[in-house]
C-alpha cells in the first residue's frame, strides 16, 4: 500500500518496490481488484498462483499536533483520528475521511483468501 501524496516516502519509491517484487517473483500482468476515485487495488499472480497485491490511495492524514508533514503517509480506514485516540496522543496515522478502503480489512481478507500451504 502506498499513498500518492506521501511526503515521507515518495510514491515513486513504492512503485519501484512493487516493480521489483513483480520482477523477482515473475508475476503476471496486474488485474484491478477494486478501484474508485480514491484508490486502486491491483493483484499480480505467479504461474504457480502466488498472489501479490498493491494498493494505491490518494488520501491524506489529518495534520498532527506538531509540525511533521505526513500528507499521504497514512492508513486508509484507520480509527486514530484526532479526538478518537488515547489521551495525549499527538500522532495520527489514519487517513482523514472519506476512506478509500479500510486497509486492515483489505490485509485480513488477502490472507484469508490466499492462505499459505
Amino acid at each position: 500500500m502506498h499513498g500518492t501524496k506521501d511526503a515521507l516516502v515518495p510514491f515513486a519509491k513504492g512503485l519501484q518496490q512493487r516493480d521489483a517484487a513483480v520482477a523477482a517473483w515473475s508475476l503476471g500482468a496486474p488485474v484491478v481488484v477494486s478501484s474508485d476515485a480514491l484508490h486502486e487495488r491491483t493483484r499480480y499472480l505467479s504461474p504457480k498462483g502466488t498472489a501479490y497485491e498493491f494498493l494505491r490511495h490518494d488520501t491524506e492524514v489529518t495534520p498532527p499536533l506538531f509540525p511533521l508533514l505526513l500528507r499521504g503517509h497514512c492508513v486508509p480506514g484507520g480509527a486514530d483520528q484526532p479526538g478518537a485516540g488515547a489521551p495525549g496522543q499527538t500522532l495520527f496515522f489514519s487517513c482523514k475521511p472519506p476512506a478509500a478502503v479500510a486497509w486492515g480489512d483489505v490485509v485480513l481478507r488477502f490472507f484469508k483468501d490466499h492462505p499459505r500451504p
